[in-house]
């Protein structure tokens, strides 16, 4: 038999890298690592969120198909945590809101443009279809908007009638945000100057008893100084 010379070493092919590995949000807790050595390389733990497993929660108003029947409708009362066809995990732990309504807006302007940025990435290297709506109450200009190349191409006439009803929906919106503010300008000034005529009466008040008191502090000295006189008088008969 021939003999078989032994196969060559084979080194180990390096992993092949997500395609999700430069997009992937990465929750990292730096660790001291154990091998000596004057410089310690920190480790970064990574965390992959899945719907069956969401450290940072699932999101809410998200969901695939049509959805749960009556996923749209509003809560009467208490806050709106309503079925949405399924859970999707977030990749991302969920900040707190803004208080501050100029920061909120910076921050909208900026994230929007990168949101749809993604979109468009999205889109361009899986050919899939994306078509995506966005406003804030306090923005001067018209909503923002992003559809891709192959929803324009193969669904013209369905997009154009859905950018009307996102259209009108939105301009609904701002109209009646701007009706309810105001409306919360004018209770504001009304109640101010509810606040103001009262402290007005409240000092009118203040001098009219002040007048008062001194016209009493006059009248009692009159007739003090009258009783003076009259006891004078009296003395010299």
């Amino acid at each position: 038999m021939p003999s078989m010379s032994p196969l060559p070493p084979q080194t180990p092919s390096p992993a092949a890298p997500s395609l999700l590995d430069d997009e992937a949000e990465i929750s990292s807790v730096e660790q001291a690592s154990a091998l000596p050595g004057p410089i310690a390389k920190a480790k970064k733990k990574r965390i992959y969120p899945s719907d069956g497993k969401a450290p940072y929660g699932y999101i809410e108003g998200a969901g695939r198909g049509n959805g749960a029947a009556g996923a749209f409708s509003v809560a009467v009362s208490g806050p709106m945590h309503l079925p949405f066809g399924s859970d999707m995990a977030r990749t991302r732990e969920q900040k707190p809101a803004f208080v501050d309504q100029t920061l909120a807006t910076r921050y909208y302007r900026e994230k929007a443009k990168d949101i749809l940025t993604r979109c468009e990435d999205l889109a361009h290297r899986t050919s899939c279809w994306v078509y995506i709506a966005v406003q804030h109450p306090a923005a001067n200009s018209t909503f923002l908007h992003y559809a891709s190349l192959k929803l324009r191409m193969e669904a013209p006439q369905e997009l154009n009638q859905l950018h009307k009803d996102v259209g009108r929906m939105m301009s609904t919106l701002k109209r009646a945000d701007r009706l309810q503010a105001i409306d919360a300008t004018r209770y504001q000034q009304q109640a101010d100057e509810r606040v103001q005529m009262a402290e007005e009466q409240a000092r009118e008040a203040d001098a009219r008893a002040q007048r008062a008191e001194s016209e009493t502090d006059r009248l009692r000295n009159e007739l003090d100084a009258r009783n003076r006189l009259l006891a004078k008088a009296l003395e010299k008969k």
